[in-house]
């Protein structure tokens, strides 16, 4: 851009002449079209706490069980009329005593884990979460949900069927029934006789899930779910029973008929606690669910002294010295007492072997026992080494010598001489002297 001066001179060879003339050249911008403004993305509503609402609590609910937090599914809204995203929903409801916060908490459908938004939880307090808040999606053909603790154990899982559209799957006292949406309030009773089957007649899925802990600590009678991994197959316990273990501990599962299930497996069973003074639940092989392959369960450390009824149908290990031997038992002796073992291999230990037992804790005419799961001997080992210490290599062993010849053995010619002349002297002495005799 500017003012500028131009001259043209034109010229025949002869003669020439010359035509000036100011140019100016300004600068245009195109004309581009405005660039918009990036739109931020929004933000997922944030989930619903109708904590100062009011709202009753729900009297349909079944109580809290001694043991459990509280905390536990109550109702699931996967397909809502029109579009799902941002309508349907996950509804959870504080049972509990005291308050409760979400934080650690997780729902999962064994696929991947959704965290729980972060609050806090009066009992009778209703959690409404957006599916989309959770990053997770209600899937309309149904699905299993899990709730877990920070602890990282299940607190309670819901198992709901193919969607109705419009309605929500919601829990009452002993069952769940498809019933009218109901966010954070108390869950609307179905008209006329509900669809669904009531939870104590229902399979593994529909009953309240406990953790092992928590099942031995109820009461004869009372039917729940449990799952966990096979520790223990059977055979080994009884012929029809099997040691079930999670996180939080072992209990023995009676079975009405055996069923091939493997050291390792994982199943989901609904259960009936037994009359039995040891901790355990009777099942059926229809009310059996296989999950695949569980983790391990760790035995817990203990020693003879500590054992009591509490330990009954638990998994525990114990290190000492076989004292007895029979055909298929033992006596162990871990200097704070004596316990006997049942072990199949019991006949091929020798008494004084150190060993360590893994085994489950039963009673047998009111003394307690063991049934080995597994017995190690323990092989003591050399101390090990100091960091720092010099380690020497062991002596060589001396090479064979071999003798030399020194200066001091060896013959001069002199000697050699006055050998020979001695040997002529023996030779004259013992042929020729007799013959002139």
């Amino acid at each position: 851009a500017g003012t500028y001066t131009i001259t043209v001179t034109a010229s025949d060879g002869l003669s020439s002449t010359s035509a000036t003339a100011t140019a100016t050249i300004t600068r245009q911008e195109p004309n581009l079209p405005a660039i918009p403004k990036p739109i931020q993305p929004t933000k997922p509503d944030p989930p619903v706490l109708l904590a100062d609402l009011n709202v009753p609590k729900p009297p349909l609910l079944e109580p809290i069980r001694p043991g459990q937090l509280g905390l536990r599914f109550s109702e699931v809204f996967a397909d809502p009329e029109g579009l799902d995203a941002g309508v349907e929903y996950l509804e959870l409801f504080h049972a509990g005593a005291e308050a409760l916060s979400t934080a650690g908490w997780s729902v999962t459908n064994l696929k991947r884990a959704f965290a729980l938004p972060q609050t806090s939880l009066e009992p009778g307090d209703y959690l409404v979460i957006q599916g989309a808040a959770l990053g997770l999606q209600l899937r309309n053909l149904g699905d299993t949900l899990y709730l877990v603790s920070p602890d990282g154990a299940i607190r309670d899982g819901v198992k709901y069927p193919k969607a109705k559209t419009g309605q929500s799957f919601s829990r009452f006292t002993k069952r769940w029934a498809w019933t009218e949406a109901s966010a954070g309030e108390d869950n609307v009773k179905p008209e006329g006789k509900s669809q669904e089957s009531r939870i104590t007649n229902q399979g593994a899925g529909e009953q309240s899930l406990l953790r092992i802990d928590e099942a031995r600590l109820t009461e004869a009678g009372q039917k729940f779910a449990l799952e966990g991994t096979v520790v223990v197959a059977m055979g080994a316990l009884d012929e029809r029973q099997i040691l079930l273990g999670d996180a939080s501990g072992t209990m023995v599962i009676g079975f009405d008929q055996s069923v091939d299930l493997a050291v390792g497996d994982r199943i989901r069973v609904a259960v009936r606690r037994s009359t039995a003074k040891e901790p355990r639940a009777l099942a059926k092989v229809a009310d059996l669910e296989r999950r695949g392959r569980g983790g391990l369960v760790e035995p817990v450390a203990a020693t003879i002294e500590s054992l009591s009824d509490d330990n009954l149908g638990a998994l525990v290990a114990v290190e000492g010295v076989v004292t007895v031997t029979r055909a298929t038992s033992f006596t162990l002796d871990d200097e704070t007492g004596q316990l006997s073992v049942q072990w199949a291999g019991a006949s091929d230990l020798e008494r004084d072997a150190r060993v360590a037992v893994t085994g489950v804790v039963r009673s047998s005419s009111g003394r307690l026992r063991l049934i080995g799961v597994e017995v190690v001997e323990v092989v003591e080992e050399s101390a090990p080494l100091v960091a720092g210490a010099t380690v020497e290599a062991p002596a060589a062993a001396p090479a064979p010598t071999v003798p030399v010849p020194t200066a001091a053995s060896t013959p001069s010619p002199l000697g050699f001489v006055l050998m020979g002349f001695a040997g002529l002297l023996i030779v004259v002495r013992l042929l020729v002297l007799p013959r002139l005799a």
